[in-house]
């Protein structure tokens, strides 16, 4: 499978949005643990534990803020990050464009929502759905459009059935210039 150069604006989102993930939203969770003296692995913690720690209203919210920010990015991006980066191979620069739309608004909201305006982040379905769409319209072309898969479809010209490894179909006979297909010989499906 030859990737596209196209492919490198994939991987610098990927990276973004792991940074994003792995520094930004956990810098303010390792902060309030530290001021409310809660430890892990305690992601919430009880009235209980919350009265023993002596924690204000203000404190217990602001971790939970911090906490939530972060558990939101881990549980929306182990689903993103996997068909971000497939669909990428196939059509990297729509799919760099949906993540960098995610990424930004994924900041902004992350960001907002640590200062309890949670709304400015909502956008970031916007890339969420053309990431969606992108893949849903390769999947299609893929299926159902002849010579638009993971290869091209030659038009393989007249000769005997025969076995190819080299893209051309038949081995004798008048062969035309297979690609991975073709109509007179076995097809091959190498790239």
């Amino acid at each position: 499978m030859n990737v596209k150069k196209e492919y490198g604006y994939v991987l610098i989102v990927g990276l973004l949005l792991y940074l994003l993930q792995q520094l930004v939203f956990i810098i303010p969770v390792l902060r309030e643990r530290s001021k409310t003296k809660i430890k892990a692995p305690t992601l919430y913690p009880r009235d209980s534990e919350i009265q023993k720690l002596n924690l204000t209203q203000s404190q217990v919210l602001k971790y939970y803020r911090a906490q939530r920010v972060h558990q939101n990015n881990v549980e929306s991006m182990s689903v993103f990050m996997p068909i971000f980066l497939i669909a990428g191979l196939f059509e990297p620069k729509n799919v760099a464009i949906a993540g960098l739309v995610v990424f930004v608004f994924r900041l902004i909201g992350g960001i907002g929502y640590l200062y309890g305006n949670r709304m400015y982040g909502a956008p970031w379905h916007l890339g969420e759905l053309f990431l969606l769409y992108t893949v849903g319209k390769i999947a299609y072309k893929m299926l159902f459009t002849s010579g638009a898969g993971t290869g091209t479809r030659g038009t393989g010209g007249t000769g005997t059935a025969g076995t190819s490894t080299s893209g051309t179909a038949g081995t004798s006979g008048t062969s035309g210039t297979g690609g991975t297909g073709g109509t007179g010989g076995t097809t091959s499906t190498t790239n």
